[in-house]
């Protein structure tokens, strides 16, 4: 199994809020949301779903970084 981690500090209330319900192909997701920051931990069994799962997750959240600093 393969694991990744993504930790949050900014804005990780409105990050978890929006992607809370998102899912992957083939991988498990976990948020946990405490003391102001977000841990995504994504699992999967190969390599390369694991890397699709991050990309995705990394574009949202850059996504909700730039509409953020636009408002």
């Amino acid at each position: 199994m393969h694991e990744a981690e993504i930790k949050i500090e900014r804005n990780a209330d409105v990050i978890y809020n929006a992607l809370r319900y998102e899912e992957a192909p083939r991988c498990r997701i976990k948020f946990e949301l405490k003391e102001e920051k977000l841990i995504i931990k994504i699992e999967a069994r190969s390599i390369s779903n694991l890397r699709a799962a991050m990309n995705s997750f990394l574009g949202w959240i850059d996504m909700i970084e730039k509409l953020l600093q636009k408002s």
